[in-house]
């Protein structure tokens, strides 16, 4: 065999592998981190609807475009799996036959689309590779559809789930509002519920977000509010409950500020990326001490004692936020600016 030919063949053999295990890896290996290339697709699916929905005047439009991010990358993931595996039949069908190059890529493209544009092949071995190749692209597709069922259905659950917490919440986004709405209403016990379902949804975090799952999810419609605005005022409001108020800190509270400052610094350490923008965004503005002592007044006005050195509480509270506050700001920077409508 003519070594240009043997080293096609080999070359062919090894793209056609590698794409099979690209597209296993990310559409049936649950739990897989997904290869570099997945996870750059996943980047410039992000960022180019991001800058094209910027260029929108209405939020309504806007929200529409940043919702295809899931679907864009999921078909953007099977067209490179498909180019990627034509390249290698194409390398393979030259190194095993006498054609040229620009033949091989015409039966290649023939078999993979199944048209059969490229007519009857020649030998047996051309015949029997054309063949698997007409069953290569049918399976990836396969494969997609039985991955778009499941993340849709994952984040058919998600939303329900999201939408039980933002009620909670009651419409509250500072943890100021939060703390003082309990007080002056169910009463502070009342938000043990919802530091429970918090540090459920950041230790479930911690599990997913490596994955392909994780990487979808996260970045998904209308989970910038979630993680930019909700995460934060939870952990703020947990926060000033085991500073501000006097007696034992409450356990509820700490675990879902022990969670939740984990998985902030791990999705801020590992996705590592802010995402473009055309316009640059005022970042939520912190608790200072004005806000502290506002709220240590409120609490007392509802008949809640509070720590008797307000001074040594702030340092405490600062301490605690501390542990995630930037990590928050940093992922706010990697997430869709979505606008009331």
């Amino acid at each position: 065999m003519d070594p240009i030919r043997f080293v096609s063949t080999l070359a062919g053999l090894l793209i056609i592998i590698s794409a099979i295990y690209w597209a296993a890896r990310i559409l049936m290996v649950k739990g897989a981190d997904p290869p570099y290339l997945a996870r750059l697709i996943f980047r410039t699916s992000r960022n180019g609807l991001h800058v094209v929905g910027e260029l929108m005047r209405n939020a309504e439009k806007r929200r529409q475009l940043w919702a295809l991010y899931v679907p864009l990358s999921l078909l953007t993931i099977l067209g490179f799996t498909i180019a990627i595996a034509t390249v290698g039949y194409t390398l393979l069908l030259y190194g095993v036959t006498q054609n040229s190059i620009s033949f091989a890529y015409v039966n290649s493209v023939s078999s993979m689309s199944v048209l059969g544009i490229a007519g009857k092949p020649n030998t047996l071995l051309e015949t029997t590779i054309a063949g698997i190749e007409a069953f290569t692209g049918p399976i990836f597709v396969a494969l997609l559809i039985g991955y778009t069922v499941s993340i849709y259905s994952a984040y058919s659950d998600r939303r329900e789930q999201l939408d039980t917490m933002n009620v909670l919440l009651n419409g509250n986004d500072s943890g100021v509002e939060l703390l003082l709405s309990a007080a002056r209403g169910q009463g502070i016990e009342s938000l043990d519920r919802i530091w429970r379902s918090w540090a459920a949804e950041f230790k479930k975090l911690e599990e997913i977000y490596r994955t392909v799952d994780g990487y979808l999810l996260f970045f998904a419609p209308e989970m910038s509010t979630h993680w930019s605005v909700d995460a934060p005022t939870v952990l703020d409001a947990a926060a000033l409950r085991n500073t501000l108020i006097s007696g034992p800190p409450n356990q509820e509270a700490a675990d879902c500020l022990d969670q939740g400052s984990i998985a902030m610094a791990s999705l801020a350490q590992h996705y590592r990326h802010r995402v473009l923008s055309l316009h640059t965004y005022s970042e939520r503005q912190p608790i200072d001490r004005l806000n502290f002592d506002y709220c240590a007044e409120s609490l007392v006005t509802a008949g809640i004692a509070t720590a008797s050195d307000l001074d040594q509480a702030w340092i405490e509270f600062q301490a605690f936020r501390s542990h995630y506050a930037e990590h928050v700001a940093t992922l706010t920077r990697m997430l869709p600016h979505y606008e009331k409508v």
